[in-house]
């Protein structure tokens, strides 16, 4: 009997994705129709609120994009810290979009550090984890300068930088040589912590990784190292694989004590959970600065 051939993009390729589903489930505009529109609002406010309180811009590193830009209340002292690591899919060297929580931030008595890191493809993947290492043994040493607690350092990211985020959790500072800066906490929105379907993915094309490098920049492959204890949400409308990679880090850092409280799922696509951040009333908001002040 003649064998069938089947057809490459309906066979699977991981779990039950075929070519074609993986890489729409990867792909954020397939599952937000209105994605431009939101991602304008959220740059829009956050151009509004640099000009309604300029923050302090410091560079901690050589490179073109290694700036901080530090958003603190008048009068702070012993601030707890919250630092944003952008999202972006890698690609978009962007921390003038992600000023937004900024006014709830700094209401609420903390600090903002909004953290610039160059992307790809101008450096790669490592390079990047390597460049926000770097922010964060800045912020540590110099954070008591602007009136922050040194002590109180929390992380917040969204998609890639959710991602990255979560790498800083993982790090082994020893084995590189750095100086820890034993990060209390992190809010991770909407990211991705296992690379492997990731790289099987249409992504890629403009993502180069070993197999060494695929492990060491999974969390998901790292939980013997997380530090702190974490926050995970996703909305409900992001796409299959940017939920199921948050359920599933979700249940391992639950399983290991180290999440914070039960997962968010929010009633939101993938861009509208970061714009929650820039209303101090959203629950994720509160949440998130409830954390920080503990």
């Amino acid at each position: 009997m003649e064998a069938i051939e089947t057809e490459p993009s309906s066979s699977p390729i991981f779990l039950d994705y075929s070519q074609e589903s993986l890489d729409r489930a990867y792909d954020q505009d397939f599952w937000a129709a209105d994605a431009e529109e939101i991602q304008a609002r959220i740059f829009i406010k956050s151009i509004e609120v640099a000009r309604q309180a300029p923050p302090r811009t410091m560079r901690y590193g050589s490179g073109e994009k290694q700036f901080v830009d530090i958003f603190a209340p008048a009068g702070a002292n012993s601030a707890p810290v919250l630092i944003m690591i952008h999202g972006g899919a890698w690609r978009l060297a962007m921390r003038e979009a992600f000023y937004g929580p900024a006014p709830a931030v700094m209401s609420a008595g903390c600090i903002l550090v909004v953290v610039g890191f160059a992307c790809l493809p101008a450096i790669t993947m490592v390079e990047m984890a390597s460049q926000i290492r770097q922010a964060l043994v800045w912020i540590k040493r110099e954070i008591g300068k602007f009136g922050g607690d040194r002590e109180n350092l929390n992380l917040i990211g969204h998609s890639s930088g959710a991602h990255l985020a979560a790498v800083m959790l993982t790090t082994d500072w020893t084995a590189l040589n750095l100086p820890a800066p034993n990060i209390k906490g992190a809010t991770l929105l909407s990211g991705l912590y296992d690379l492997y379907p990731v790289m099987l993915s249409a992504r890629r094309r403009y993502i180069d990784l070993s197999s060494e490098q695929i492990e060491a920049l999974s969390p998901m492959r790292n939980l013997n190292r997380v530090a702190g204890c974490v926050t995970i949400a996703w909305g409900s409308k992001d796409s299959p694989e940017f939920k199921r990679q948050s359920e599933v880090f979700a249940a391992a850092l639950g399983g290991m004590g180290r999440l914070a409280r039960p997962a968010l799922v929010l009633d939101c696509n993938h861009f509208e959970i970061l714009e929650a951040l820039n209303d101090a009333e959203h629950p994720l908001t509160k949440t998130m600065l409830e954390d920080a002040q503990r």
